[in-house]
């Protein structure tokens, strides 16, 4: 603890997690290491990773997650640290959410098949944002989902988090859960999180795993003492000034405002009640899908 915050410790010594994100499916390979020595160049000393299930097995039964392989062994030959987000939904704008669409055809994801062409999230995960309660029982009451999603989640932890644990500082449990203040996070939730853990450790996960809400509140409810590991709380914040209806006010520049310092100062003394884990935001933004020429 220093001044009444953990201290995070990577190889016996105190480590500031400077991290930028990495979308390596969005990149030809031949320009992964260039990209990245640039972070480097930048004081970025950990990426962020999602891992979307879809690109990884595009066809049932052929999961191929050697191109995240090289990502990770390339990254820690570069000496850069991994904060990795494997879903099993993943959301980021990306293809039906990271889904699978060979899973969402299925009758039991109620999911029509225009949407699933059209690459919509899963309903689902349309509907954890103003109620993880009931999305997190509906995920739990589809067998279908929990049968491929703890294969996925095991050969994740096997193939990927296993031969790069001493690089990888956390691993996410599903995407954008716990959203908004209204949102509804009880005993289900925390079943299923619990659940998505548990599928990691069976594969040999060992790095802490948390969730990313918006709002902070849930983060002392991830310490369940029936539970042999806790769930963190990695939350995120946006500075509402630099969003696309404010376009015009960003061209001159906008400072934080005191709404600003406010909101942080609140979300961080509330990520401190996480007993022995640092305060941290894995979505620390001032932009949203910036243009080219914005510098």
């Amino acid at each position: 603890m220093v001044n009444s915050y953990p201290e995070l410790h990577v190889d016996g010594k105190p480590f500031f997690v400077h991290s930028a994100a990495f979308f390596y499916y969005r990149a030809p390979e031949t320009r992964w290491e260039p990209f990245l020595r640039r972070y480097r160049e930048m004081g970025i000393n950990t990426i962020d990773v999602y891992v979307p299930w879809n690109w990884h097995e595009p066809v049932e039964g052929k999961l191929d997650q050697s191109s995240a392989a090289r990502l990770l062994q390339l990254a820690g030959k570069l000496g850069l640290r991994v904060i990795l987000r494997p879903g099993p939904v993943m959301l980021n704008e990306w293809r039906n959410g990271g889904y699978p669409d060979w899973l969402l055809q299925r009758p039991e994801f109620k999911m029509p098949l225009l949407d699933v062409l059209e690459g919509r999230y899963p309903p689902l995960a349309g509907l954890a944002p103003t109620n993880s309660e009931e999305a997190s029982r509906g995920w739990l009451a589809n067998p279908t989902h929990m049968r491929y999603a703890r294969a996925y989640m095991q050969a994740v932890a096997r193939e990927l988090i296993v031969p790069n644990s001493r690089n990888i500082l956390f691993v996410q449990l599903d995407d954008d859960q716990a959203l908004n203040r209204p949102n509804y996070n009880g005993p289900v939730f925390w079943k299923y999180m619990h659940t998505l853990r548990e599928w990691l450790a069976e594969g040999g996960n060992d790095r802490p795993v948390f969730i990313n809400p918006t709002d902070m509140r849930v983060s002392a409810a991830g310490f369940d003492s029936a539970q042999p590991q806790p769930i963190f709380a990695l939350g995120q914040w946006y500075q509402q000034a630099a969003r696309p209806e404010d376009a015009a006010r960003v061209e001159v520049g906008l400072p934080l405002r005191a709404a600003d310092y406010a909101e942080l100062e609140f979300f961080t003394d509330t990520l401190k009640t996480q007993p022995g884990f640092p305060a941290m935001i894995i979505e620390f933004q001032a932009g949203w899908y910036c243009p080219a020429d914005d510098t």
